[in-house]
């Protein structure tokens, strides 16, 4: 890390839409709390970081992994859920991930929006093209698929999935062997 914080300056990777790397720290911000989501939960997991530019974790849960992109947009208001919306580049479309974590950074810390499932998203979102204007006046800057965070599940849906799917919950075996 510089001592200018998480941001190397310039853009990270293919799929960074801020040229001078300043998303980085958001990102980065929005990727710590849901691990830090995953530890309050106990999930058991690996943190991805910069090793793979298709996810930011893999959860083990018991036979099998979920991977999981956190998409943490910074925002200059506080967070609304019936307002704010979520976006994946279509250059990320075809990556390898299975649910992806929707993240807002305010000066307030992080709030999470929701998630879906790649699959769903895809099948959900409106995508738009590079250069249209959003409602609010600005331009696109990159072809994405956008979802109204009011069409994302709960966090706590994604806990009930994930114990479903084998997830361990520590609490629930200490209570049982005490």
């Amino acid at each position: 890390m510089s001592e200018k914080g998480y941001s190397t300056g310039e853009a990270y990777n293919a799929t960074t839409i801020l040229k001078d790397g300043s998303g980085q720290e958001t990102g980065f911000s929005g990727e710590k709390e849901f691990g830090n989501w995953l530890l309050f939960h106990r999930f058991a997991y690996t943190s991805c970081g910069s090793e793979t530019m298709h996810h930011d974790y893999i959860i083990h849960l018991g036979t099998r992994d979920v991977t999981v992109d956190v998409k943490t947009k910074r925002r200059k208001v506080p967070y609304n859920h019936e307002l704010f919306e979520g976006h994946v580049n279509c250059t990320q479309r075809h990556f390898g991930c299975d649910i992806y974590v929707f993240a807002s950074e305010h000066d307030e810390g992080v709030v999470f929006g929701g998630w879906i499932t790649k699959k769903a998203f895809w099948n959900r979102c409106r995508i738009v093209k590079q250069g249209e204007e959003t409602s609010q006046g600005f331009a696109e800057k990159k072809d994405s698929g956008k979802i109204k965070h009011t069409l994302l599940k709960d966090m706590a849906d994604l806990e009930k999935v994930l114990r479903k799917l084998g997830g361990n919950d520590e609490r629930e075996e200490s209570a049982e062997e005490a």
